[in-house]
């Protein structure tokens, strides 16, 4: 919803970051949240939130793979590639559960998108710190 946040990841890290209203509001355990994209018609309204104990992932499962990332690379525009270092403390996540009342985001790729997640997790959240993106090659 912060225009500046937006073109700073656009122009930093080229990440498809879209400019949108955005509502979250905390109902119990659970959040609701909504969101319009600027200029076009693409909302996403859902609720979600933990339905058990945090834990640490585990070493060589998918869930440590999915959270344990200290490295973000991407692609600019003229094809060169960059790796931002960054840095956290272990995730604690939960299991979850989430209801998508809309989400008009992924009706371009129809039939590929289930409408309910299969594998959802929360976090409370960490502080991360990342340093400078690095210009480590270019792509094929």
């Amino acid at each position: 919803s912060n225009p500046l946040a937006v073109l700073f990841a656009r122009t930093f890290y080229n990440v498809p970051y879209h400019w949108a209203k955005i509502q979250v509001r905390r109902e119990g355990s659970r959040t609701r949240y909504f969101s319009k994209r600027m200029g076009s018609k693409e909302t996403f309204d859902a609720e979600y939130g933990p339905i058990g104990p945090t834990f640490q992932p585990d070493p060589g499962t998918l869930e440590h793979f999915l959270v344990e990332r200290y490295c973000l690379y991407s692609e600019m525009n003229d094809g060169s590639i960059y790796r931002t270092n960054v840095h956290h403390i272990p995730w604690e996540i939960q299991r979850a559960s989430a209801s998508i009342h809309r989400n008009s985001l992924t009706e371009f790729c129809s039939g590929l998108v289930s409408s309910q997640p299969a594998f959802l997790h929360y976090s409370h959240g960490v502080d991360v710190v990342s340093w400078k993106p690095v210009k480590i090659g270019n792509s094929l």
